[in-house]
């Protein structure tokens, strides 16, 4: 099993038949290739081992779940559905016209603005060069 990790702390862990995202020293690219295997301080392609030197950046696709993200992915949905009740209820219960009043666009914009800036500043490039993050097989 491969480990990302952070003074002890896991922060993504790779099994055989995994996708990884990684950047070697001294390109400009990133490869994403299938895990087949682990062997001491290197890891087993379908084609090619690496030896965990060779790795500069580790790029994680998939969303950690951590309380930020939680509250990301909870406050996108509730922007949405506000914007559509409050627009239900504008049209339908209240017989207005389907508009949305001007709080409504606050609150729904609001909500959904946040989460969007989360989803796009959390971090998902991991130098493993430095000594803040490491990889290790365990």
């Amino acid at each position: 099993m491969l480990t990302l990790f952070r003074k002890n702390k896991d922060i993504a862990t790779y099994r055989t038949g995994d996708n990884i995202r990684f950047k070697l020293t001294g390109e400009d690219f990133f490869y994403e290739k299938r895990i087949t295997g682990f062997g001491p301080n290197k890891i087993y392609f379908r084609y090619f081992d690496l030896s965990l030197d060779e790795i500069e950046i580790v790029h994680l696709r998939e969303g950690r779940k951590n309380a930020l993200n939680v509250y990301a992915g909870l406050a996108i949905r509730g922007g949405i559905i506000f914007l559509a009740a409050d627009f239900v209820n504008q049209g339908i219960i209240r017989d207005e016209g389907f508009q949305l009043s001007d709080g409504t666009w606050i609150i729904g914009g609001g909500l959904i603005g946040s989460s969007l800036l989360i989803y796009f500043l959390k971090k998902r490039k991991f130098n493993v060069k430095r000594q803040k993050y490491r990889l290790a097989i365990r």
